[in-house]
């Protein structure tokens, strides 16, 4: 991070052609937006969302990070700008990942039919994806599905234990076995996890990140 420290906002149009690590430009933004300069930390990321930059899913740390940060700063207009700016590149697995964010905003604003045909667009570009599943079970209780969303738990759960990665689920089986067993009182349990955290965040932060 000490190298960051030392550079300005000239510096950081540079960046994105250097061999610097995505995690590390991540962490230290993280770092000056707990220290109070948020406005730095914006400038040091959106260097890589510059007009003729070519984005992968290796940025997808710097997308997630970016978009936290505006969404904690209220800042609407560049935060809807950037998820315009991912959804716009070739590489379909990091407009997947904005997808998922625009879903996420779509559903914290209560415009629930628009987030559930964002989980549609998701599930076309990359389709029965566990990565995906959360997002997809978190719509059907906030709709009121509850009967569906069990149902979509118990097969998320099959699909998940009979893949190679099922180490890496094993919070988030736990709260599909909930689901499946009593959607109403998981979903109940969601939102107050949500409301314990300030009611800001989008409804799939309460649920095991992946």
């Amino acid at each position: 991070r000490h190298v960051l420290d030392q550079l300005g906002p000239v510096e950081f149009g540079r960046l994105p052609a250097s061999k610097v690590e995505l995690e590390d430009v991540a962490d230290t933004a993280w770092a000056w937006f707990d220290e109070g300069d948020a406005t730095r930390a914006v400038a040091l990321l959106e260097a890589w969302f510059a007009p003729g930059q070519a984005l992968t899913a290796r940025h997808a740390v710097l997308l997630d990070t970016l978009m936290d940060i505006l969404h904690d700063i209220g800042d609407v207009r560049a935060r809807d700008a950037l998820l315009a700016t991912a959804l716009g590149q070739d590489d379909v697995e990091l407009r997947v990942i904005a997808l998922h964010h625009r879903a996420d905003i779509e559903a914290a604003r209560g415009d629930l039919d628009a987030a559930w045909a964002t989980w549609q667009a998701i599930d076309a570009l990359d389709h029965d994806n566990p990565d995906n599943a959360s997002l997809e079970v978190t719509l059907l209780l906030e709709r009121g599905e509850y009967p569906r969303a069990a149902t979509r738990a118990r097969y998320w759960t099959g699909r998940i234990e009979h893949g190679e990665d099922e180490g890496e689920f094993t919070a988030l089986l736990e709260f599909f076995d909930h689901v499946a067993s009593d959607p109403q009182a998981a979903f109940a349990r969601m939102r107050a996890d949500t409301r314990r955290d300030d009611g800001v965040r989008r409804l799939e932060l309460a649920v095991p990140r992946l």
